[in-house]
C-alpha cells in the first residue's frame, strides 16, 4: 500500500531500481508519479474508483518486454503496446503508462492490474493489484478459447505447462495442474531471441524458418 502522507514526497521501496521514483500524494488520493533519471516524465492518475470509469489497464512485465493493454468493460481492446525492456523493466513500464495516460481520460479508468515476473515490484511501487501470471494466462485462455485444456507458454526466462479442466459444479474453467522449467533461459524466449539476433533475423522470421526445418535439433534443458 502507498504511504498516504498527503502533500509530502514518498520514495517507494525499490524505486532506486528505476533511477528514483517519487510519489506525491494529495487530498482525494490523487497521486503524481515523478520519474527521475532517463525517464523524465510525470504521470497523474487516480487510485479511487469513481462512477463513470469505464476502462481497465492491464500490464504484463516480463524479462524481455512490457506489455500494456487498455480495455473497456465489454472486454474490447482499445490500445495495446509491446515494448522491449532492455534490462530496465520498471522504467520501461512507467514510460509506457505515462504515454497511455496522456491519451486516456483519467476519470474513465476503473482499475489497473499487473502480472509477470516484474509485475509484483511495479504493483508495489504504484500501490496497484498484482495477479499471478499462471492465473492470468488461465483466465485469459478460458475467456478467449474456452475449449482449450492445455497451455504451453514460452516466456523470456521460463516455460510453463498449464492444464485446465471444467469444474463439474460451477462449469468454470480452472487450473488442474501446472509445471515450470527448473533452470534458467535454456530453450525459452530470451535464448531464442538472442539466437535470432545473432543471425540478423527478427524473432518472427526466425520462427518461420524453424517451421521449415526437416531435422529440428534438440535444445538442452540446462542453462544456456
Amino acid at each position: 500500500m502507498l504511504d498516504r502522507r498527503q502533500g509530502r514526497t514518498y520514495q517507494a521501496p525499490g524505486s532506486e531500481i528505476a533511477g528514483g521514483i517519487h510519489l506525491l500524494i494529495f487530498p482525494g488520493n490523487s497521486v503524481r508519479v515523478i520519474l527521475n533519471g532517463p525517464v523524465r516524465k510525470s504521470v497523474q492518475y487516480v487510485l479511487q474508483n469513481h462512477g463513470g470509469m469505464l476502462m481497465y489497464i492491464g500490464v504484463d512485465i516480463g524479462s524481455v518486454s512490457a506489455d500494456v493493454v487498455v480495455m473497456n468493460e465489454a472486454k474490447e481492446v482499445l490500445e495495446e503496446h509491446y515494448v522491449r525492456t532492455k534490462g530496465q523493466p520498471i522504467e520501461t513500464c512507467l514510460k509506457v503508462l505515462s504515454d497511455v495516460l496522456q491519451r486516456t481520460p483519467l476519470e474513465r479508468i476503473k482499475g489497473i492490474a499487473f502480472t509477470g515476473s516484474a509485475g509484483r515490484l511495479a504493483a508495489k511501487i504504484l500501490g496497484a493489484f498484482c495477479v499471478n501470471e499462471i492465473i492470468a494466462q488461465s483466465k485469459a485462455t478460458a475467456f478467449l478459447h474456452p475449449e482449450v485444456r492445455t497451455i504451453i507458454e514460452i516466456g523470456g526466462e521460463d516455460s510453463k505447462l498449464i492444464l485446465l479442466h471444467e469444474d463439474a459444479n460451477t462449469g468454470s474453467i480452472q487450473v488442474r495442474d501446472f509445471s515450470m522449467n527448473t533452470v534458467c533461459a535454456a530453450g525459452t524466449g530470451s535464448f531464442l531471441d538472442q539466437q535470432a539476433n545473432r543471425l540478423g533475423l527478427t524473432i518472427e522470421e526466425f520462427g518461420r524458418l524453424a517451421l521449415k526445418s526437416t531435422n529440428p535439433p534438440r535444445i538442452a534443458g540446462r542453462c544456456s
